[in-house]
């Protein structure tokens, strides 16, 4: 459950076109996920942290809210700085969401059935992934 996900396939579709919208080489406009994921790489450091003193309902609360102005921001920037700071927040929404998913269902489910339950939530994230770019 790597960070990326839809916007990263949406991103890796559109990258052509939203470079020539904002003027800016591909090669450059690749980099918003190198920036993304360098933040959620810090970002995941920090939950360790932020676990043990902040509820795990408010944590995955956060992250969602993140990754949804994340997203909505994105598509709706008007230059390359800004693609770059909303398109970060995703990577710092998915560091945050990820890891409390699981948390969450280590929490609410018995032993049994945590298997099955993440392997539906996997295979819907798949699934959006294939069917979010369409």
């Amino acid at each position: 459950m790597a960070t990326g996900g839809p916007p990263l396939i949406a991103l890796s579709l559109l990258l052509v076109d939203i470079s020539e919208a904002f003027g800016v080489p591909v090669g450059i406009l690749g980099q918003i996920n190198t920036a993304s994921s360098f933040l959620g790489i810090f970002m995941a450091i920090i939950m360790g942290v932020l676990t043990v003193r902040y509820s795990h309902k408010k944590l995955l609360t956060t992250g969602l809210v993140l990754t949804t102005v994340g997203i909505i921001g994105t598509s709706l920037s008007t230059s390359f700085s800004t693609i770059i700071v909303l398109y970060s927040l995703t990577g710092i929404g998915f560091s945050m969401t990820l890891p409390m998913i699981t948390t969450l269902i280590g929490e609410y489910y018995p032993a049994e059935g945590r298997t099955k339950v993440m392997g539906r939530i996997i295979s819907v994230r798949s699934l959006a992934s294939i069917l979010a770019p369409i």
